[in-house]
């Protein structure tokens, strides 16, 4: 199938699993091996730096706060 890309690895979101990212912008997230799609980048870091141990889930601003913040995807966090 040719979509158009070149060969090779793709990246991958490590929050929400997109290969595809706004102007092929990819950030870091909390570890070096973790890229995040330009969306869940922003995200993570105008909310700071939140996000789920569990399934990598990163909160909205509204979700984060308070004292105990709950995943809205696993229901962790």
């Amino acid at each position: 199938m040719d979509d158009g890309l070149p060969p090779g690895p793709r990246k991958t979101c490590g929050s929400c699993g997109t290969t595809k990212s706004a102007q092929s912008t990819w950030r870091t997230g909390w570890r070096d091996h973790i890229t995040l799609c330009n969306q869940c980048g922003l995200r993570y870091n105008r909310n700071g730096k939140i996000h789920c141990r569990h399934c990598n889930y990163i909160p909205t601003k509204s979700e984060a706060v308070g004292n105990d913040p709950v995943c809205r995807q696993c229901h962790q966090m």
